[in-house]
């Protein structure tokens, strides 16, 4: 059976949306199908981050970027961009509630857990999938991080 999430990206299949998304446990799993990447990830970065907020740590390979951020209160962001050919990425959404949220044009899946938001979404050139996600961060913080990343 579908989860709700699942069931919405199955009816919005783009070259950037999951080709299969399926509920296995306590999490849904998003897998993109394989496409014509063959470059390295863009320059990404967050555009926007709230005050008191430092780059702890970074990762960049030819498939995947992220940046690791923390205030003082040990409150973090996490931004990642993935190329999507052939990946998949699974989210915890047991006792979550979810909902998708407009940015930029693009449909974003919204998971809320206890302290902890998430947003995900893909993209179509290249096909890729963004994530954000936040401790301790306000729904308002999180949609400004998204709305000013740079990619």
């Amino acid at each position: 059976i579908l989860s709700p999430q699942c069931r919405v990206y199955q009816r919005q299949k783009t070259p950037s949306r999951p080709i299969a998304c399926q509920k296995i446990e306590n999490n849904t799993v998003f897998e993109f199908g394989q496409g014509s990447n063959r470059n390295p990830a863009p320059q990404f970065r967050a555009g926007w981050l709230p005050d008191g907020y430092e780059l702890v740590k970074r990762y960049s390979d030819s498939i995947v970027t992220w940046f690791y951020y923390q205030n003082s209160d040990t409150d973090v962001i996490w931004v990642n961009y993935s190329l999507g050919e052939g990946t998949s990425i699974s989210v915890d959404t047991e006792d979550a509630v979810t909902e998708y949220v407009d940015i930029h044009g693009n449909k974003v899946l919204l998971i809320s857990k206890e302290r902890s938001l998430q947003l995900i979404w893909g993209i179509e050139n290249p096909a890729a999938f963004i994530q954000i996600i936040g401790e301790g961060v306000s729904r308002e913080d999180i949609f400004h991080v998204a709305d000013q990343l740079i990619y």
